[in-house]
């Protein structure tokens, strides 16, 4: 099970509409948060979001006045609430991260069991899925490219 989060920005106070939506991540049982890289789309010239590539940028960014988070069920998020629960997850050694497994990189125990259960399963990771993968400054797991 996991939960999908977003950044809901400017939301209209009429309507209850964003003007933008900007997928934040994923957090699954068993796996450390997730992020989901964003860089201001060539194809939408009123892109309200900035490049974020690190924890550091989302975290500033969600800290923005016009800036909520969301679930996937579309439930306002208490900003405090959603970074205590992505920094708790990090904090645990029991948790997986995904960039690591992705690319085979395990650094504990359990992601070197993780590894070892899932050799020669067909859907063992390609490194192919790594290339839009990698770790910001405090390790946190970031996909640039097709979020999965």
């Amino acid at each position: 099970m996991g939960t999908n989060y977003h950044a809901y920005i400017n939301i209209c106070p009429t309507c209850g509409h964003p003007v933008q939506i900007v997928h934040i991540g994923k957090s699954s049982m068993g796996w450390q948060f997730s992020f989901h890289a964003h860089e201001p789309s060539p194809w939408e010239p009123e892109d309200l979001v900035s490049v974020l590539s690190s924890k550091k940028d989302w975290k500033e960014f969600t800290a923005k006045d016009n800036v909520k988070i969301y679930d996937e069920y579309g439930e306002e998020v208490d900003e405090d609430n959603f970074w205590n629960m992505v920094e708790s997850d990090q904090d645990n050694e029991a948790m997986l991260n995904h960039y690591r497994i992705v690319t085979s990189k395990p650094e504990n125990e359990k992601e070197f069991e993780y590894l070892e259960n899932i050799k020669g399963r067909r859907w063992f990771y390609d490194q192919d899925d790594a290339k839009d993968m990698w770790l910001d400054d405090e390790g946190y797991s970031f996909d640039a490219g097709y979020f999965r």
